[in-house]
């Protein structure tokens, strides 16, 4: 219920632009990039934002990765 109510609310409150962080990417398959962006892509089409327009960025906040430098152990 929280990203329903925070993503509505931003979306009410007109803002433009997001970045979206999917955590725990370190422990899936390497596949995981193309089935998690469609399915965060679905979910913001369905608030009202244009999903091409919003960044969705994998990071591992367990070994760090993706969060203050880009890693290329991350898609």
């Amino acid at each position: 219920m929280t990203r329903e109510n925070t993503l509505g609310i931003a979306f009410t409150f007109g803002i433009k632009q997001l970045i979206v962080d999917v955590n725990k990417m370190d422990s899936t398959e390497p596949t995981y990039n193309q089935d998690i962006k469609k399915k965060v892509s679905s979910y913001i089409k369905k608030i009202g934002y244009i999903p091409v327009a919003i960044s969705i960025v994998s990071i591992s906040g367990w070994h760090g990765y993706n969060m203050l430098e880009p890693s290329t152990r991350m898609c």
